[in-house]
């Protein structure tokens, strides 16, 4: 059995979840149902991706192809007014961006809307990231430029007035003889 992609929603309080396997309904009594499941229960071999977003999302694999698992919240309402829960395995892509596009895709088949903003990917935070870290390190350097150069001011003139001392006691010592 070949997985791109598993989709579990509970829609609904009163109906049993519906879980997708490569967008194909699987029912409960199938035997793959609970196994199926299962891999979107074991995060434990994932690394939990933290980047601001609302959702839970984990990642296994480095470079060419890995795996997601999300976890979230549709934006539709259940028949209480709660947002819809959901978890996602995505297979096989390249980055979280194609994963999220999987996942949207996959939902939107099924009547489901993710907010966008709950799963962010966004380039501008790695950038905000890249100008914070860049105004650190010249903040730093200013202040570290500015300690600097106090402490080698108090140095010098430590250093003229001990100079000083030195050729005044010299001066006094040549005076008294």
């Amino acid at each position: 059995m070949i997985i791109n992609n598993i989709l579990w929603v509970q829609d609904s309080i009163k109906d049993d979840t519906k879980l997708f396997l490569n967008g194909t309904l699987i029912s409960h009594s199938d035997e793959n149902f609970q196994k199926l499941y299962s891999v979107l229960c074991k995060t434990d071999s994932f690394k939990k991706f933290r980047n601001g977003s609302k959702c839970e999302i984990f990642i296994k694999g480095r470079g060419g192809q890995k795996s997601y698992i999300i976890k979230g919240k549709y934006s539709n309402l259940d028949e209480n007014g709660r947002r819809i829960p959901f978890m996602a395995y995505i297979n096989n892509v390249k980055s979280l961006q194609e994963a999220k596009d999987e996942l949207v895709s996959i939902s939107s088949e099924h009547n489901f809307e993710i907010v966008s903003d709950d799963i962010s990917v966004s380039v501008e935070k790695k950038r905000n990231l890249r100008i914070t870290l860049i105004m650190t390190i010249l903040i730093g350097g200013a202040i570290g430029y500015f300690v600097f150069t106090r402490v080698a001011s108090i140095t010098n003139k430590t250093q003229k007035a001990t100079i000083e001392t030195i050729d005044s006691i010299s001066l006094d010592s040549l005076n008294t003889k």
